[in-house]
C-alpha cells in the first residue's frame, strides 16, 4: 500500500540554511545578497528562483518579513505572533525596529475607510533616522 504524502510543507535543510544566513546578517538583505551568502556558506550554486521560492515559503510561515520599500528581507523575531504594525528603518545605519501597536493599524484602517479605500492590514514601513544616529 503506498504511503500517503503529507500536504504540509516542512522546514527543509535548504530553507533552514537560508533562514540561518538571513539571521546572521543583522540587517535587511536582498534575495541576491542572500543567494551569494548561501553559495559562500554551502559552497555550491543555487538558482535565483530557488531562493525566491524559499523566501516566499519563509514569509508565508511568518518567519521572515519582506520589506517592500527596499526589496529586502529580515527575520521576524516573533514568528509565532502577528506581524508588526510598523517597521522603522534607519536610513543612516540600516537598523530595523519592529513596532507592535494595534491602535496604529486601527487608526490607519479608519483613515483609509473615510477615504473610501480598502487595504488589508499590513506593516507600515517608515524611513528616517534612529535615536542613535540622531544623537
Amino acid at each position: 500500500m503506498p504511503r500517503k504524502r503529507s500536504t504540509e510543507r516542512h522546514l527543509t535543510p535548504m530553507r533552514q540554511q537560508v533562514y540561518i544566513c538571513l539571521c546572521k546578517q543583522g540587517r535587511p538583505v536582498t534575495a541576491y545578497e542572500l543567494l551569494a551568502l548561501y553559495v559562500v556558506e554551502k559552497g555550491r550554486p543555487v538558482a535565483p528562483p530557488t531562493i525566491y521560492r524559499t523566501l516566499a515559503y519563509l514569509c508565508a510561515q511568518g518567519m521572515v518579513l519582506r520589506l517592500a520599500s527596499t526589496h529586502s528581507y529580515i527575520p521576524h523575531e516573533h514568528h509565532q505572533s502577528a506581524p508588526p504594525d510598523a517597521i522603522l528603518l534607519c536610513d543612516s545605519c540600516g537598523q530595523v525596529q519592529s513596532v507592535a501597536d494595534a491602535k496604529l493599524n486601527q487608526g490607519l484602517q479608519q483613515v483609509l475607510a473615510s477615504a473610501g479605500f480598502q487595504a488589508p492590514p499590513q506593516a507600515l514601513e517608515l524611513h528616517g533616522t534612529c535615536a542613535t544616529c540622531c544623537a
